[in-house]
């Protein structure tokens, strides 16, 4: 094959790979969306000079957001003419810097309605320490970038809380900031609620909302960024932004503005909640330089409400329980008690049991086994026994019967009861109020399973710090408290602790802070939680250390950051890299703030090398990946350091890596340098490093597969077999995305391309180079237009269904091949060794009437950079051969008569960094007329896989 022969193109592995049936039957359809023809612009000089150019392009746009900050200069457009310029052309401009294209964010949230718990996350954390000195945050002002705030719920009474809403018109935000999806509320009620049932981390901070969310939890980055940025403009000591997505590049624009802004304001993200998927799922903006990237960690409490049993001969026990989905039985009903052995065991009956509850052992069957159980018995519900350390919150989906976890205690009571012959009832108390059973299972105070891994893809440590987040109570939109889970929770959580920081200590230096709070953390054990009947049971090994790229430096510990008189000058970790950008050595760098002299000891703590993908395909491995008891070779200099007070010193540390290692396997490496001070001061500085060379572990797997999808399965196009793109005669092309890429595009090329004559910028005067395509995701019902930026990485192929040039306009009939392209890691778009390329096998497009009718009414022409079609009524169709004779016989008129052409490129390269390379077909004619027949085609396709 043609790739074969291009040798600066050749993959990782030494020998070709192939999809497995399995692989290819399992394979996801890719669903990857952006809102169409929006994008963000920043500008070099002014606004001025910026608009004056982009009126000279001919460019019509309307504008979405201006954004006129020292942090960015820019604008967030909408472009009306998308098929008639090029970003290209835009990025040439003296005025403009960069152009992105816009992409969504989604929140992640979901929570139990319950009444609050008489219980708090502070004791772990030392918070409470501080609250016991009466330091609450007073003075202090909290910047929150979400979804809005719910102003009459009584956790934020004893303030006044103002704000903005962006989410109707972002250049001039409305002053009203109500929360249609909850997440906001929950989010601010962690950093300033306060009630009788709750107290967040500083309710005496303020807080602003800055509402980037609407009716949906689904935003796009532009109105991110222009809220950022506002907030930004108001000065406040933090800013806390619990979203993103898992696309960790720090060449993204939240990534970029974020870290300018957290040169002098302290900005805290979410790290994500993709952990399930593994290692490399860093959030975007949360992997900035410079920013506070936060992990979650489990509650060391469940909550618990109240019930009695009462017995015939006049004894009670009262006792707590856990309801479904952690809620009150809400029911003053009195019912009997009905004892059975094991809940998973409930004997078929024939007698009227309304009003009975089933009491007994939980068992080990699923949910479902036991509903229906309960339902075909016609029970009203159960209350199942389990030990201690087995309590959780149980998840039924019959909401209309009575479930419910107690401990295996009442059973030994209502068993000494029964065996008496007495009769027995149960009760639940309605009271809003409600306790806390201590959580004793292995995920207590452990870092959570959710949370998401690092490194990012440029092997920068990740996440930073946890807090917690797993389990957590807070405000619930509408009144009332809930429970839910995520690192949207602990993101404010260190905002909050942050607030209390600068409240007690006045102005910090944003990076001083953030070393503070970073290298004060304690480290967590190794946790690792599994599906369990139908909850999660985690096992945790207390001799090990949680992988870095998983809790980053440990749960934040506010009792150490308050004492804390070491100041450390170097930074909070560092960064080994991957082989190809080895450092080896390194220095911490610190000053003894306290008042006496200081003697200090340096040692290393040792942890295990993580694997992060299998050594065949190299997919990034999913949740739990491979541990090695692996050690890197680590050399300290100084062990022992003494410092005479205000004076400053550093230690000198040598790595090396493990010699036991798979490198195919892509390991990180990692380990803790520790620093005890003889006046009580501790701190930690970790470090990690991959020893593989990312560049090297290239996005593309192996060679794309085009087949067809028909009623008998997947298959191989045949020679003479002729494809179009109505329903079964439309091609798959499968793929996949192991790892990141900062451009990936699938293009269409004439039969005679050939990937060795590649010269880059790859432009449609490219000899048989067509341009990228638009193609049909199954799974989400929209269209992908390539090229992808800053593509999401898959753990296994993926699909898509080509349906037109990716500016929407039809693809000829002709002979065709596709190229798969992908830039790599750290990869400049200029060096053709940076790029992978792959081509697919040839395939013939033969359109039906209906879709050639606009060819038939124009003919093509080939300018300097692009094909466009032009009104003509009398000429027939042509081929694509045809189609190129003409035009080149047309250009070559054209040149002779001095008329040249000005044709514009495609609509389709999105970053300044990645100018030049992505360009298309483009048509001049009205498409409209094909409109109806598209939508039918649209219809007709979504039947297809409906039936």
């Amino acid at each position: 094959m043609i790739w074969q022969r291009f040798l600066p193109c050749i993959l990782f592995a030494a020998k070709a790979m192939s999809y497995a049936p399995e692989e290819l039957a399992e394979a996801a359809p890719m669903n990857f969306e952006v809102p169409e023809n929006r994008y963000i612009v920043e500008f070099e000089t002014s606004f001025a000079d910026a608009q004056d150019d982009l009126g000279n392009q001919n460019l019509q746009f309307s504008v979405s957001n201006h954004y006129e900050s020292s942090a960015f200069l820019g604008m967030s457009i909408q472009i009306h003419n998308p098929n008639e310029f090029s970003l290209d052309d835009v990025l040439s401009l003296p005025s403009v810097r960069n152009v992105w294209q816009a992409s969504y964010v989604t929140l992640d949230f979901k929570s139990d309605k319950s009444a609050s718990p008489q219980w708090s996350p502070h004791s772990i954390t030392g918070v409470d320490t501080v609250h016991d000195k009466a330091i609450f945050g007073e003075g202090i002002r909290v910047a929150v970038v979400d979804s809005g705030l719910d102003i009459h719920h009584e956790a934020f009474q004893h303030l006044k809380i103002e704000g903005y809403d962006f989410t109707a018109d972002p250049q001039n935000p409305q002053t009203t900031f109500e929360d249609s999806v909850g997440h906001g509320t929950f989010v601010s009620s962690i950093i300033v609620g306060l009630s009788n049932d709750m107290k967040g981390v500083a309710p005496g901070a303020s807080l602003k909302m800055y509402k980037v969310f609407g009716k949906s939890a689904t935003t796009t980055d532009d109105i991110i960024l222009a809220a950022l940025l506002k907030a930004y403009s108001e000065s406040p000591d933090v800013i806390s932004l619990s979203l993103g997505s898992d696309r960790g590049y720090p060449s993204m624009p939240i990534s970029i503005v974020a870290s300018r802004i957290a040169e002098t304001i302290p900005v805290v993200f979410a790290a994500g909640n993709s952990g399930r998927k593994g290692p490399f799922h860093a959030s975007s903006g949360a992997s900035g330089n410079g920013v506070i990237a936060v992990a979650s960690v489990e509650s060391t409490q469940h909550a618990s409400w109240s019930a009695t049993l009462k017995s015939s001969s006049g004894e009670k026990l009262t006792f707590d329980y856990i309801g479904n989905d952690g809620s009150k039985i809400a029911t003053d009903f009195v019912f009997e008690v009905e004892y059975i052995g094991n809940a998973c065991a409930i004997p078929a009956s024939f007698d009227s049991n309304a009003g009975k509850i089933v009491m007994g052992i939980r068992g080990t069957c699923k949910n479902s086994e036991i509903e229906n159980a309960i339902r075909s018995n016609h029970y009203s519900g159960s209350i199942m026994f389990v030990s201690p350390g087995e309590m959780h919150t149980p998840k039924f989906e019959s909401h209309d019967k009575i479930f419910g976890l107690t401990t295996n205690s009442v059973r030994s009571w209502l068993k000494r009861e029964l065996n008496d012959n007495n009769e027995i009832s149960i009760s639940f108390a309605q009271e809003d109020t409600h306790g806390a059973i201590a959580k004793i299972d292995g995920s207590a105070g452990q870092i959570s399973a959710f949370t998401s891994w690092g490194p990012t893809f440029h092997q920068d440590f990740y996440p930073h710090i946890a807090a917690p987040g797993g389990n957590v109570f807070g405000a619930h939109l509408g009144g009332g408290y809930s429970i839910s889970s995520g690192t949207s929770f602990a993101c404010p959580y260190i905002a909050g602790v942050i607030a209390l920081y600068l409240s007690e200590h006045g102005r910090v230096e944003p990076q001083t802070l953030r070393r503070k709070i970073i290298n004060s953390g304690s480290l967590l054990s190794r946790a690792y939680s599994s599906g369990y009947i139908d909850y999660i049971k985690t096992k945790t090994d207390l001799s090990k250390y949680a992988p870095l790229i998983q809790q980053g430096n440990g749960l934040v510990n506010v009792e150490s950051m308050w004492n804390l008189t070491t100041n450390i000058l170097s930074e909070p970790y560092f960064l080994l890299n991957d082989t190809d950008n080895r450092i080896s050595s390194f220095k911490i760098s610190f000053a003894n703030e306290s008042p006496e002299q200081v003697t200090y000891r340096i040692r290393h703590r040792e942890m295990d090398v993580v694997n992060t993908c299998d050594s065949t395909k190299r997919y990034v491995s999913s949740y739990w990946p491979e541990f090695v008891d692996s050690r890197p070779q680590v050399e300290i200099l100084e062990t022992s350091l003494v410092l005479e007070a205000g004076s400053k010193g550093s230690v000198s540390v040598q790595v090396r890596a493990p010699l036991t290692i798979d490198k195919a396997k892509a390991p990180v490496f990692q380990g803790v340098i520790e620093i005890m001070g003889s006046n009580g001061d501790e701190f930690t500085v970790p470090f990690i490093g991959s020893e593989f060379s990312a560049k090297e572990w290239t996005p593309i797997t192996q060679q794309p597969l085009l087949l067809i999808r028909d009623k008998s399965g997947l298959r191989k196009i045949a020679e003479e077999e002729k494809l179009s793109f109505e329903p079964l005669r439309t091609p798959s092309l499968f793929y996949s995305i192991r790892y990141a890429s900062e451009l990936y595009s699938v293009d269409l090329v004439e039969e005679l391309f050939d990937v060795a004559q590649i010269q880059l910028p790859l432009l449609s005067s490219t000899k048989n180079y067509l341009g990228p395509i638009r193609a049909f995701a199954p799974q989400s019902g929209s269209s992908i237009a390539f090229p992808i930026v800053f593509s999401p990485i898959s753990a296994g192929p993926t699909f898509v269904q080509p349906q037109s040039f990716s500016n929407g306009t039809a693809i000829p009939s002709g002979r065709y091949k596709f190229l798969c392209r992908a830039l790599k890691i750290f990869g400049k778009p200029s060096n053709i060794n940076d790029w992978q390329f792959f081509l697919t096998d040839s395939f013939t497009v033969a359109l039906s009437q209906s879709e050639n009718h606009q060819f038939a009414t124009g003919r093509m022409i080939k300018g300097k950079n692009n094909f466009r079609f032009k009104r003509d009524e009398e000429t027939p169709l042509l081929s694509a051969e045809q189609f190129l004779v003409e035009a080149e016989i047309e250009e070559r008129a054209a040149r002779k008569s001095n008329n040249v052409l000005r044709l514009r490129r495609s609509l389709t390269s999105i970053s300044g960094a990645l100018s030049g390379f992505t360009n298309d077909i483009q048509f001049s004619n009205d498409a409209s007329s094909s409109k109806p027949y598209a939508l039918l085609s649209l219809l007709m396709y979504v039947l297809t896989w409906t039936f």
